[in-house]
C-alpha cells in the first residue's frame, strides 16, 4: 500500500491533470502515468533516503556528546584511562603515568601578639599572610623524572617572587640527581615543609643558626636512598652559597656553597619522616640524622660552617619526639666564633583531631668577648585539624600557641613572630593553614 505522503502526491498529481484544459493538451496516456508516477516515486525514495542520513548524523551527534559528558561527570574517579581528577589534590594525569601535574595552593593566615614586658614595655598584635605559595609539581616524560615549581608572596608587599624551581631525575632505585633551586638538605627542621610542622612555626634555633639561614640555593644535588627498600638516605649538594635563590652566575654574598646530609632509619617508614606530627604513624619511626652545610663568603662576608646532629621518633600509640643539636664556626676578617643551640620537641595525638605539643630550644651566641649570649624559647600549644575526625590532616588545620622568651632575642625574626629585645617576652601565635 502507498503511504500517506505518496497518496496526496498522486491525488494532486490527478488533480492537475483534470483541470487542465482539454482544448490546450491531449489527455495523457495510461503509459504517460504511470512514467510520471515513477519518477515522483524516485523522487520520493531520494528524500527518504536524504531524512534518514540526516537523522542518523543527528543520532550520532547526540551519542558523542553524552559520552564526553558522561566522561566529563567521572573526574573523581582513580582509575582506567581517567586524566585528571582527586586523590589527595587536584591532578592532570596522561593515561600511561608519564606525565602528571598537581597544582596547589599553601594558605597559612595568622595572628600574632607579642608582648615585651620590662623597660622595653610593648604590645604589638595584628593580622598576617605569612605563606600564600601557589606550586605545581608532577612528572614528565617518566614517573622518575619529577619536578616542583613554587612562587611565594611577600608578607609585606605582596609581590610574587621564585620560591623553588628544580627537577629530579631518578636514574637507579636507589640513586637521584636533583637540579635547579630548592631547599638544600642539610637540616631536618629546615628540610619538614612548611605545612607540616608541629607548631605554628619553626624554632628560633632554625630561624638564627639553621635552615632559615641558608633558604633557598641555586646548584645540583645526588641522592642516595630515600626509598624503603634501603634504611639510608645521602645527599649531597653543591651549590651557589647560602640563600643565593634567585641570582645569576656572579657572586653575591657567597662565592660557592657545599653541603652534605645523612639520615639512617632503624624502624619505620620515610612517609613519616616527612612531618612531626603522629596521627597518622602505623608503626613505629625512628631515624638518626647529620648534616652540615658550607658556605665560602665573597666581598667581605663571613665564611659559615654549619652543623647538626638530630634523632626523630614516633610511636604507633601516637607520640612523637624531635631533638637537635646545631654549631656553626664562622671565620670572619681572620677571626673565628663558634654559636650553638639546640631544641627538644614532644606531642601526643590524642585522638584524629587534637594534637598538643611542647619544645624547648636556645640559641648561645658567641660574643667573641670571652662570654656567650644565651636566649631560651619555650613553647606550648595544640594543633586541631579539621573534617570529618581530622580526615583532611595538614591539609586543613587549626593551631594555636604561645612562646615565652625570658632572656627577650638578639634580633628581630618576625617570621616567627619575635622582636629584638634584652627583657622578657610573650608571643601568642594562632593561625589557620589551607592548603587548596
Amino acid at each position: 500500500m502507498l503511504s500517506t505522503t505518496k497518496l496526496i502526491v498522486v491525488a494532486l498529481f490527478f488533480f492537475t491533470a483534470v483541470l487542465s484544459s482539454p482544448a490546450h493538451a491531449a489527455e495523457p496516456t495510461v503509459e504517460e502515468l504511470k512514467e510520471q508516477l515513477a519518477q515522483l516515486q524516485s523522487r520520493l525514495d531520494t528524500l527518504e533516503k536524504k531524512q534518514s542520513a540526516s537523522d542518523a548524523e543527528v543520532a550520532q551527534t547526540v551519542q558523542e556528546i553524552l559520552r564526553d559528558a558522561e566522561k566529563r561527570t567521572q573526574l573523581l574517579q582513580v582509575s582506567g584511562d581517567l586524566t585528571a581528577g582527586y586523590d589527595k589534590g587536584f591532578f592532570i594525569r596522561s593515561s600511561d603515568g608519564n606525565f602528571e601535574m598537581r597544582p596547589s595552593v599553601l594558605f597559612q593566615f595568622r595572628n600574632i601578639t607579642n608582648v615585651i614586658t620590662g623597660d622595653d614595655d610593648d604590645v604589638q598584635n595584628g593580622f598576617e599572610l605569612r605563606r600564600l605559595r601557589p606550586r605545581i609539581d608532577g612528572n614528565a616524560f617518566s614517573k622518575d623524572f619529577t619536578y616542583s615549581i613554587v612562587l611565594d608572596t611577600s608578607r609585606s608587599t605582596g609581590n610574587v617572587t621564585l620560591l623553588d624551581a628544580w627537577a629530579q631525575y631518578r636514574f637507579q632505585p636507589m640513586w637521584a640527581v636533583k637540579f635547579g633551586q630548592f631547599r638544600n638538605s642539610w637540616v631536618h627542621e629546615g628540610d619538614t615543609p612548611d605545612a607540616n610542622q608541629l607548631t605554628v612555626e619553626r624554632s628560633l634555633v632554625d630561624s638564627i643558626l639553621a635552615g632559615s639561614q641558608t633558604d633557598r640555593v641555586q646548584g645540583v644535588s645526588l641522592i642516595y636512598g630515600g626509598v624503603d627498600a634501603t634504611p639510608i638516605r645521602l645527599e649531597a649538594t653543591f651549590d651557589d652559597g647560602a640563600n643565593s635563590k634567585n641570582t645569576d652566575f656572579q657572586d653575591t654574598n657567597t662565592s660557592y656553597g657545599a653541603s652534605l646530609r645523612g639520615e639512617y632509619k632503624l624502624a619505620g617508614k620515610w612517609a613519616d619522616y616527612r612531618d612531626f606530627s603522629a596521627r597518622s604513624t602505623k608503626q613505629d619511626l625512628l631515624v638518626f640524622g647529620a648534616g652540615a652545610d658550607w658556605s665560602e663568603g665573597s666581598d667581605g662576608n663571613p665564611n659559615i660552617l654549619r652543623t647538626t646532629v638530630d634523632i626523630q621518633y614516633e610511636t604507633a600509640t601516637r607520640w612523637n619526639f624531635y631533638a637537635a643539636l646545631n654549631g656553626n664556626v664562622i671565620e670572619d676578617a681572620g677571626e673565628s666564633s663558634f654559636d650553638w643551640g639546640g631544641l627538644v620537641q614532644g606531642g601526643y595525638a590524642i585522638d584524629q583531631r587534637w594534637e598538643p605539643f611542647v619544645r624547648y630550644d636556645v640559641v648561645v651566641l658567641d660574643d667573641n668577648a670571652g662570654g656567650d649570649d644565651a636566649f631560651n624559647e619555650f613553647t606550648v600549644g595544640v594543633g586541631y585539624y579539621l573534617g570529618p575526625n581530622g580526615s583532611y590532616g595538614s591539609r586543613a588545620k587549626i593551631t594555636v600557641d604561645m612562646l615565652y622568651l625570658p632572656d627577650g632575642a638578639p634580633s628581630n625574626q618576625t617570621g616567627v613572630g619575635v622582636l629584638a629585645s634584652d627583657d622578657a617576652e610573650f608571643v601568642f601565635r594562632t593561625q589557620l593553614q589551607l592548603i587548596l
